[in-house]
């Protein structure tokens, strides 16, 4: 290249604002020239540029090279820091250039700043990498179809569902078709070939036939894509395993009445745990009392009416817990019949009977009587849907440690009938669940603590039993629990 050229050639390079720069070096690895883009490709000054040779450039004068047919060095990638400490990667091209006795005098390069490539680079791979994990964890994947090769493509979740091995299976649409269930073939396809036929999309449930006789339920999305003719060109959808989810479906439509039988039983035992609640502090006692006595006897100091006085008082201990017993029983006795009943006096009981327990966790109670009314129904029914919300309430206070925790019952009337309200000062219920609460199978609590049938087995025991309706919402302080019973004449 003749100097004038060279110098409108290098005039070009300053002058325009590029992501890569040009150098030439000699033989021995100086730079004779590095064009003036480094700036803002590494963030060196020219000046400052020769004394951060060695570690701004040396890398690149020292990469590998592979032996070529015309000496050309291949591209390599090389990673850099720039001024500011910040990474760079550059891409690489040299070529030798030689004098007119073809003595290689040096090399010319070429450095391509390829940083924002890398990072959209990695960024795709890591989002992918989410991308497959939320799959995963929904069990929903994705598939492509191209109508016209008929060539299937699946995520890797979509393999899992369909429980294929993607080094030995070929999907394809027919492939798709051979696991489908044989008596939901029929639908699927027609459903297909109707979004087609529509040109709009279409979602179905349907069920998978897996090889070693198990059914997998799935539920499917696509959408189709036709070009400016109207031809189907690709399709595209999800498909998710719904198995765990229909499992409880069909549970619970074909054993509703069983979750019924479940749940008394459950009761029995919040029963008997009220009971032992009750029975603690007067066994407490007992077990204060009889020491006491042993130790009298033992000094010589035990007189007979000492003796006397603590025999009566333990006496009248057990009697409590006799007592205690023959109320639960009667609350509780499974033949009993449907009868007009007050519905402060029962709430009554249930505060006389339960007070212990609600002492034991430190629970203010509180029940405001504005006017009593009169309900027809089972009191065992009402009294367990009751116990269910209190209990509801305990957890809450016990999860959400709450430091003062207080249930306040009201009771009044109204003309459209008797109201009875029951609120806490836990919190309140979450936006995201207060629709859901009285919905079977549905708990907040860790597995294992809670079966997600109380509130809805107490919603039903009101409507069913007491012909009344139950709701939920949020106060000031925490739930607001209401019941509502049409009135009822006291013929009693």
């Amino acid at each position: 290249m003749q100097d004038a050229e060279s110098h409108n050639f290098f005039a070009l390079i300053e002058a325009a604002e590029v992501n890569f720069f040009f150098y030439i070096r000699n033989r021995e690895g100086g730079y004779r020239y590095v064009g003036p883009s480094q700036r803002s490709i590494l963030g060196y000054t020219e000046k400052e540029f020769p004394e951060q040779f060695d570690t701004v450039l040396r890398g690149v004068t020292n990469a590998p090279v592979e032996k070529h047919k015309a000496d050309i060095r291949p591209p390599f990638e090389v990673e850099l820091q720039h001024k500011n400490g910040l990474r760079r990667y550059l891409q690489i091209y040299e070529c030798p250039y030689y004098d007119n006795k073809g003595n290689l005098v040096g090399w010319q390069g070429l450095a391509e700043d390829m940083t924002r490539h890398k990072e959209l680079e990695v960024s795709f791979q890591r989002n992918e990498t989410f991308f497959k994990r939320a799959q995963r964890m929904a069990k929903i994947g994705s598939w492509f179809l191209d109508i016209g090769a008929n060539r299937l493509q699946w995520s890797e979740q979509v393999y899992r569902i369909f429980e294929k091995d993607p080094s030995d299976f070929e999907a394809s649409y027919e492939a798709f078709l051979s696991a489908i269930h044989p008596d939901d073939f029929e639908s699927v396809n027609n459903a297909y070939i109707h979004s087609l036929e529509e040109k709009s999309p279409y979602r179905i449930e349907h069920r998978l036939l897996m090889p070693d006789g198990r059914i997998k339920y799935v539920q499917e999305e696509c959408e189709t894509f036709f070009d400016e003719r109207g031809e189907a060109v690709s399709s595209f959808g999800t498909v998710q395993d719904i198995t765990e989810m229909k499992e409880l479906q069909l549970e619970h439509e074909i054993n509703q009445e069983q979750m019924f039988h479940h749940s008394k039983m459950a009761q029995m035992g919040e029963l008997i745990n009220s009971i032992a609640h009750q029975w603690k502090q007067p066994l407490h006692q007992i077990n204060s009392i009889l020491p006491l006595v042993e130790e009298d006897y033992e000094e010589g100091i035990l007189t007979k009416e000492a003796l006397s006085e603590k025999l009566d008082e333990i006496e009248m201990l057990t009697n409590h817990m006799s007592q205690t017993i023959e109320s639960f029983k009667e609350f509780f006795n499974p033949n009993k019949n449907k009868s007009v009943f007050s519905i402060g006096e029962v709430l009554n009981t249930v505060f006389t009977l339960f007070r212990g327990e609600f002492e034991q966790g430190k629970i203010g109670c509180e029940l405001k009587m504005e006017k009593d009314f009169f309900v027809h129904g089972s009191e065992k029914e009402f009294v367990q849907a009751i116990l269910t919300i209190l209990n509801n309430a305990r957890e809450c206070f016990r999860h959400r440690e709450v430091r003062e925790p207080k249930i306040t019952i009201g009771i009044g009337s109204r003309e459209e009938g008797g109201i009875v309200t029951i609120s806490d000062n836990a919190g309140g219920v979450s936006d995201l669940f207060v629709d859901k609460i009285f919905d079977p199978y549905f708990t907040t609590k860790r597995k294992g603590h809670g079966t997600g049938l109380g509130l809805y087995i107490a919603k039903k025991l009101i409507e069913r039993g007491l012909g009344g309706t139950l709701s939920v919402e949020n106060g000031g302080e925490g739930a607001v629990f209401t019941m509502r019973f049409p009135h009822v004449r006291d013929d009693g």
